[in-house]
């Protein structure tokens, strides 16, 4: 397009003459006036919603597919070295993540604008998480009529005791550590003072970063975020006010403004940005068929001889097995034998010189959790591996970490919880109110007391808190291993006691403060790679497509899944968070049978 344009430049001023004055024409051979050519701009619609999870997620046949963290942010990174795109058009719709992805795509969002490149939002509503990831913006529009909640920051518990004991449930809860408080919500009626204690100060620390990260990325003060906060039902006006935003006006108004900020005629976006669309040609008969052969094909193998690091996903509740994915997003849970296969891939593979196990999982079966952690020790002792934490990576989660290389995490990553707890659920009670009677035929002195229809006295809790004892003192002292400590020191800091990132480090449970891209080049640092070296990245355990991934989701009865299905997934997030939470540690004690269980007593989210 440019040669064309000198062409016809060059043209036109050979035909002035050298006086500088026009050529004389007259009327019947003077040239129609022609309209000024348009000045066009392109913006990269990144949109960022749904359940953002760490590991890579199976292909969606039927539009985009869901992105990853990575692929959000490797997604800004494209539309930023992308020539054809001008700015960015970003929509955030209230995703359901935590704090620590949302700093690292923060990160992704100014380095963007690094390349002078700037970002527009047009926002109807707001919540903290959006106001969050807009802040980075180079022009926040919201229209007269919008609205915003800013609630602040809070940890609710429903305590279910009484009502168990009216359907005549109880809970069995064994717990070793002051602070392992999972499960407390089913076995107490009121919350404990440990359980209070480390709330308060998770809280704290979420709170104080809301108000931080918005604050800088708006830049302002965070006194004028946590007056917002304190309003908690804004209009837009007041927004405007407090420096949140940039402006109150209609669509086509910021329309006109990005135009003119752009110093363009015509904007033109671009939906989707770099994302597949499903294009199925409606006169070729063969065209559905086409693409169901495509999606039940098993992901193409890649594999080159270029140097890499690996980047291998725990992410969910840690079971045994494999691991299962949900095609709709979240939902899905790490095995133990998915994690174990996948890091050996990556061990035996000699063109890996160091990997990443990037975790976020609050942790679950404590065997499954150990075989992973052998299966860390085993691959670093052939090559550097470092943990990289992202949201939550507490007890089991922490537990996977601990045989690494270096260990990193976000300054609010959930961490930690270095404690054993044992649950069991009994019943007998219910089956006494509905008029049941249960006859055994039983061999062995403890044959019947594990039954969850046995008289609740039976149950062996002391030989079983041996047990559990016993396996917390592993825990302890593989992590004094791990981290160059005493036991005295680990168990210090431990007892089930969470901690966030930035109070991991201080206490030497971690060794940096650093997101992805952080731990990526500590990985290279540590195999002796140089800055400059091109590095291809293997992403760990490959992607399931669609339908693999449907089936295991309803082949294993996955709660998740099966909202999913009906549509109501994103709607039971949203909607009914604590009964949701609920239901899924019920499913984890039923799943993780007699076994220990390494599991966060609390689940934090900023909504």
């Amino acid at each position: 397009m440019k040669p064309a344009l000198l062409v016809i430049a060059s043209l036109v001023l050979a035909g002035i003459p050298r006086s500088g004055g026009l050529p004389a024409q007259d009327a019947s051979t003077a040239p129609a006036e022609t309209k000024p050519l348009e000045k066009e701009a392109s913006l990269a619609q990144i949109r960022i919603r749904g359940s953002i999870e760490e590991s890579t997620p199976p292909e969606n046949p039927f539009g985009p597919s869901p992105l990853n963290t990575r692929g959000v942010i490797e997604l800004i990174r494209k539309a930023k070295k992308d020539p054809v795109v001008t700015g960015m058009l970003l929509k955030v719709e209230s995703p359901a993540i935590g704090l620590s992805k949302a700093r690292e795509i923060i990160a992704a969002l100014e380095d963007f604008k690094s390349a002078g490149k700037k970002i527009y939002a047009y926002i109807e509503d707001a919540d903290p998480m959006n106001l969050l990831l807009y802040s980075p913006s180079s022009r926040i529009t919201m229209p007269e009529s919008a609205f915003c909640i800013l609630p602040g920051v809070s940890a609710e518990v429903l305590y279910m005791k009484e009502i168990l004991a009216r359907l005549g449930i109880r809970f069995i809860v064994t717990p070793v550590g002051e602070y392992k408080t999972a499960f407390e919500n089913f076995s107490r009626d009121s919350m404990s003072p440990a359980m209070r204690e480390v709330l308060e100060s998770l809280v704290d620390s979420q709170y104080r970063a809301l108000q931080e990260v918005i604050a800088k990325g708006r830049r302002i003060a965070p006194e004028k975020v946590a007056e917002a906060i304190d309003r908690t039902f804004l209009s837009p006006a007041e927004l405007l006010e407090l420096g949140l935003i940039d402006e109150v006006a209609d669509r086509e108004h910021f329309l006109a403004d990005v135009k003119a900020d752009l110093d363009v005629t015509k904007v033109r976006v671009l939906a989707n940005y770099g994302q597949k669309s499903l294009q199925i040609d409606s006169n070729n008969p063969f065209a559905v068929f086409s693409m169901l052969m495509q999606v039940l094909a098993p992901p193409p193998k890649k594999s080159s001889s270029r140097v890499k690091i690996a980047i291998v996903h725990a992410t969910g509740p840690i079971m045994p097995g494999k691991s299962q994915a949900s095609p709709f997003g979240g939902g899905a849970t790490c095995g133990s034998e998915t994690l174990v296969d996948a890091l050996k891939k990556a061990t035996d593979d000699e063109t890996v010189k160091a990997i990443v196990l990037r975790i976020d999982s609050p942790g679950g079966s404590g065997t499954a959790s150990d075989a992973i952690w052998r299966a860390v020790l085993a691959a670093k002792a052939k090559k550097p591996v470092v943990a990289s934490m992202s949201d939550v990576a507490g007890s089991g989660g922490y537990y996977i970490a601990m045989g690494a290389s270096k260990i990193l995490a976000q300054p609010e990553t959930i961490t930690g919880s270095i404690g054993v707890i044992s649950a069991f659920v009994n019943a007998k009670g219910t089956l006494d109110k509905l008029g049941i009677r249960v006859e055994r035929v039983s061999r062995g002195k403890n044959a019947g007391g594990l039954s969850p229809f046995a008289e609740p006295e039976s149950v062996p809790v002391e030989a079983l808190r041996k047990l559990i004892e016993s396996f917390y003192w592993q825990f302890v002292d593989k992590a004094a291993q791990g981290r160059g400590k005493s036991r005295e020191e680990i168990h210090k800091v431990a007892q089930g006691r969470v901690w966030t990132g930035k109070q991991a480090l201080e206490r030497g449970l971690i060794d940096e403060l650093g997101g992805l891209d952080r731990s990526l080049e500590v990985a290279r640092e540590l195999a002796g790679l140089a800055s400059g070296d091109d590095l291809e990245y293997l992403e760990l355990p490959p992607p399931a497509n669609f339908f693999e991934a449907l089936s295991e989701g309803f082949g294993a009865a996955r709660m998740e899944a099966a909202l999913g299905a009906a549509g109501l997934e994103g709607q039971a997030a949203s909607l009914l968070p604590e009964v949701r939470h609920v239901l899924g540690r019920i499913r984890l004690i039923l799943e993780a049978g007699e076994g220990p269980l390494l599991l966060l007593p609390v689940e934090v989210r900023i909504r």
